[in-house]
């Protein structure tokens, strides 16, 4: 298995795979200020967008699959109740 990457790497990653896609507009403010917060941001934002999957998501911050699958849940309960609120 891969070692994690550190919060500056995987801040890093995120941003990148998220500019590379020319949409890291959507989310300047988050990419800002590098806080654990911006980095579940930046993930879930990689996610529902197609750029990462839930083993990315474990890698970037550091989630057995167990938590994983919570915090997908927790994202997708939100976007039920609040809409997408990124676009």
């Amino acid at each position: 298995m891969a070692e994690s990457p550190t919060f500056d790497q995987s801040f890093d990653e995120l941003v990148k795979l998220i500019s590379d896609q020319e949409v890291v507009d959507w989310v300047v403010e988050r990419v800002a200020e590098r806080t654990p917060e911006n980095l579940e941001y930046l993930a879930r934002f990689a996610y529902m967008t197609g750029l990462i999957n839930k083993a990315e998501i474990r890698r970037h911050l550091g989630l057995d699959a167990r938590q994983a699958k919570a915090l997908v849940r927790r994202w997708y309960d939100h976007h039920r109740r609040t809409g997408c609120g990124l676009c």
